[in-house]
């Protein structure tokens, strides 16, 4: 075990240069983990989580800490938004397999597998996206207008031009529509060692199941202090707020 942490503690110092932020905290917290001491690296990495910083090499350092403290709720929430940010990537698919595979409800977690053209819409860079979509649109026009001054023995092949930009300027508006959708949705995981998922928001509510550690779903609503998730497994019930994590709450700006 304490050799598998320290093959964990080697693949973070490797993946902390890649996350390009200019802040303090992340050479500190480099520095905290070559000096052997992984609760200073993961308040640092903390710190710039409050900030606003939210990648995938954040997300997976930490969750990767997260993992090695025992906290399989927190663990499991940024290893899962680590794998939402690059969902091809070995070393953060390797992490999440062992933080599922430690959860009581392992049995059932390979459900929690996302299709491969959410997958491959996650993959794919805003900057990407949307300078595709911007160049189809220019070129759609450039042939919209250049079919008025094209001869007529040309007017078949401009018009083939059109309708192919067209097509892809519609395909590409309608992933990225997709990707927002994806952007909007939110997910919450499991803290405590019993959760019961009730029917109705409320404890005096009967309930449909009772869940571990490490569970996570979807945010479908919330009432009253309680979140109703879409578990990994398919299974939805409202479960109690206070025994729920989804993310570091940001530190709010000081006013003057």
């Amino acid at each position: 075990m304490i050799r598998c942490f320290s093959n964990l503690l080697l693949a973070l110092l490797l993946t902390v240069p890649a996350l390009a932020l200019a802040n303090p905290e992340l050479n500190q917290a480099e520095e905290a983990l070559k000096s052997g001491d992984p609760e200073a690296a993961q308040r640092h990495y903390l710190n710039l989580l409050e900030q606003g910083f939210d990648n995938a090499e954040l997300n997976y350092n930490y969750g990767t800490l997260a993992l090695q403290a025992g906290d399989l709720g927190v663990a499991l929430y940024h290893l899962e938004r680590a794998k939402s940010f690059m969902p091809f990537d070995d070393n953060i698919s390797a992490n999440l397999n062992r933080a599922r595979k430690a959860r009581t409800d392992a049995d059932v977690g390979a459900l929690g597998e996302k299709p491969w053209w959410e997958n491959l819409t996650r993959a794919l860079p805003w900057n990407v996206g949307l300078s595709f979509w911007g160049a189809l649109l220019v070129l759609t026009w450039i042939l919209v207008l250049w079919s008025f001054a094209a001869p007529k023995r040309r007017f078949r092949f401009v018009g083939r031009l059109i309708l192919g930009g067209s097509l892809g300027g519609l395909l590409s508006t309608a992933l990225l529509a997709y990707r927002v959708v994806l952007e909007e949705q939110t997910y919450a995981s499991v803290l405590t060692a019993d959760a019961e998922g009730k029917k109705a928001p409320s404890q005096a509510s009967e309930t449909s199941f009772i869940t571990h550690a490490g569970a996570y779903g979807q945010i479908l609503e919330a009432q009253d202090g309680f979140l109703r998730l879409r578990l990994h497994n398919g299974l939805e019930a409202w479960f109690d707020e206070s025994g729920l994590y989804q993310g570091p709450k940001p530190v709010p700006t000081a006013t003057k």
